[in-house]
């Protein structure tokens, strides 16, 4: 989502994605930060990524360079 949105088609400094699980069911969110006269466009291509990912999966790559992120994402936090 952050490839698409920030690093491919420029229309944003960052993009994420997150549950809000509950007891029965729970809550899916998208989030970014776009201008006004790309709000349209930024929205559009969310929901075109991720129903290429409903569509076809997470190949390796991406698989892998997302679980990087994750494990960097630790250190930082017990270093002091």
């Amino acid at each position: 989502l952050n490839d698409e949105l920030r690093v491919n088609a420029g229309l944003t400094y960052g993009a994420r994605s997150g549950f809000s699980p509950y007891a029965q069911s729970g809550l899916f969110q998208i989030s970014t930060f776009t201008k006004s006269s790309t709000t349209k466009e930024a929205i559009d291509l969310a929901l075109k990524t991720y129903a290429r990912l409903w569509e076809k999966g997470i190949d390796q790559v991406t698989l892998d360079s997302a679980k990087a992120y994750v494990k960097g994402q630790f250190p930082p936090k017990y270093e002091t």
